[in-house]
């Protein structure tokens, strides 16, 4: 209700590609924002499948699946954006976010910390 989603992009778009990463980024994002994490969920996927080097999809996507407490998920994903984005203290923090979601404290404790130095 009231929700608005961003300009689906047209087929002369010159980066399609890039462009539909960008829609269901932003599609994803509103989802994230609203509690609706399966579509959120879904939205980050596709983009993903677009951009699969983008560290922030990545990011997303694992708060997305911490969200519907799909730790395992959420650490595959942040582990895979603090790989492509070592420097990014955000990666770091879904990482712990998702260690401590499955229960292990103490790595979790460790990889805030490493988040900290980024």
């Amino acid at each position: 209700a009231g929700r608005t989603l961003p300009r689906l992009p047209s087929s002369r778009d010159s980066s399609r590609a890039a462009t539909m990463a960008e829609f269901h980024k932003a599609a994803g994002n509103e989802s994230f924002k609203e509690g609706r994490y399966a579509e959120a969920a879904q939205h980050f996927t596709a983009a993903i499948d677009l951009d699969p080097g983008n560290a922030v999809l990545r990011s997303n996507r694992s708060g997305a699946f911490a969200s519907l407490g799909r730790y395992a998920d959420a650490l595959a994903d942040a582990e895979e954006a603090v790989a492509l984005q070592p420097d990014w203290s955000k990666g770091y923090s879904r990482m712990a976010a998702a260690l401590y979601g499955l229960g292990r404290y103490a790595e979790s404790a460790d990889t805030f910390q490493r988040g900290l130095q980024a």
